[in-house]
């Protein structure tokens, strides 16, 4: 019997809710690294530092708008069987 199989259904759930978790930690903690790299994005494409800012908004409401986008786009993939 292979590995895999010997995997509870409650202990797969909470595996897979902690990769989520941590997934979206990573999504936030990049967003939080652009907002930090503001001063030298302006600085180096010669923008100010409100034209630097608007590009961290689009940035972020990108990243907004994709999530719920690729969730939808996911849920039509079929999980492959163990």
């Amino acid at each position: 019997m292979s590995v895999a199989g010997k995997i509870r259904p409650q202990a797969s759930a909470t595996w897979e809710i902690s990769i989520l978790v941590l997934g979206a930690a990573v999504v936030v903690a990049v967003e939080f690294m652009v907002i930090g790299l503001t001063p030298f994005i302006a600085q180096t494409m010669k923008l100010s530092a409100q034209q630097a800012s608007g590009l961290v908004t689009c940035f972020a409401l990108g990243s907004a708008a994709m999530g719920p986008l690729a969730a939808i786009i996911s849920r039509r993939i079929r999980p492959t069987s163990r």
